[in-house]
């Protein structure tokens, strides 16, 4: 009897066993269940995330996988205003910056802004009034603080600077063009072609380069105008470039080219074929440059100097 009851009870130890096992088994399967039904939502919304990214953006600036903004630039191609029977193409470049900051390249001339986006409310006054209750809410582009009139670039005959319902077309995989249409004016647009980037314009240097190391650096003067302060910053580099910065209330322009020195002397080109020459000279670490005008009243060519400070 008693090797019986042994048995019976190796048994009875051998089934909670068995038993226990089949319960934990049955308790992971949930578990596991619900590991895959996890992943595989977070699978679905990565998919649907890089989809968005890929062929569904609307925005002037690109962005990553994770949503980082990057510096964007679109470009277009217009006729250049001249006098001349072929006039040649002018190639413009608008450069979005993650910052906010936006930049107008053309040629060796950069204007600089700012732009943002807005949405359209009941107090916007629109040609035929108030906006509809369908537009109320849409999201629209302001570009400010250019100051461009680009009328003198050829675009067209308004302001650079307003507000632009925007549109992007194309995706990663196939050309892509930016369309801004002005929210006044529906008929007023432009539409512009993804870059890379912007490719400065080449200026090929006639002889030989004569540096003048006490010019190199950056100097700036502070002048008072009809229009307000207007500050002019002229940066002399090593190695033969230069750029000088006007910045004005409301604006601030910008042109880069290639300089040499002679004789007490400095020559700017900014690539239109032409040096235009400033006599200077350096006292007490101040930059005094001279330059010619046409006095109205003495009738007669007169020199002026501006002096500015190193910074």
């Amino acid at each position: 009897m008693d090797e019986f009851k042994e048995i019976n009870t190796q048994e009875t130890d051998n089934t909670d066993t068995n038993n226990t096992n089949e319960a934990a088994a049955k308790r992971k399967c949930p578990i596991q269940r619900t590991i895959i039904i996890s992943f595989g939502i977070v699978l679905l919304v990565l998919i649907a995330a890089v989809v968005c990214r890929l062929f569904f953006q609307n925005s002037v600036t690109d962005s990553s996988f994770f949503g980082k903004k990057a510096s964007t630039c679109w470009h277009m191609t217009i006729p250049r205003l001249s006098t001349d029977d072929e006039a040649a193409d002018a190639d413009i470049y608008l450069v979005f910056e993650p910052d906010g900051s936006l930049s107008l390249k053309d040629g060796t001339v950069e204007y600089a802004g700012s732009y943002s986006y807005e949405y359209v409310t009941d107090e916007i006054v629109l040609p035929e009034g108030k906006p509809s209750k369908s537009d109320i809410g849409r999201i629209y582009l302001n570009i400010s603080n250019t100051g461009v009139t680009v009328r003198n670039i050829g675009l067209f005959n308004n302001q650079l600077d307003g507000n632009y319902y925007f549109e992007e077309q194309g995706n990663a995989f196939s050309p892509k063009t930016l369309k801004l249409t002005s929210i006044y004016d529906s008929s007023y647009s432009i539409t512009l072609d993804r870059k890379k980037s912007f490719t400065p314009v080449e200026i090929e240097r006639k002889g030989e380069f004569n540096k003048d190391e006490n010019l190199i650096g950056t100097w700036s003067s502070t002048l008072e105008t009809y229009y307000g302060k207007q500050t002019v910053t002229y940066t002399f580099n090593d190695d033969g470039t230069y750029r000088v910065t006007v910045k004005n209330p409301n604006n601030s322009p910008s042109q880069v080219g290639i300089y040499n020195t002679k004789d007490g002397v400095f020559y700017l080109n900014a690539g239109d074929n032409s040096e235009r020459p400033y006599r200077y000279e350096i006292k007490d670490d101040k930059l005094i440059q001279y330059v010619e005008r046409f006095d109205q009243m003495l009738q007669k060519t007169v020199e002026d100097s501006i002096t500015y400070t190193k910074q």
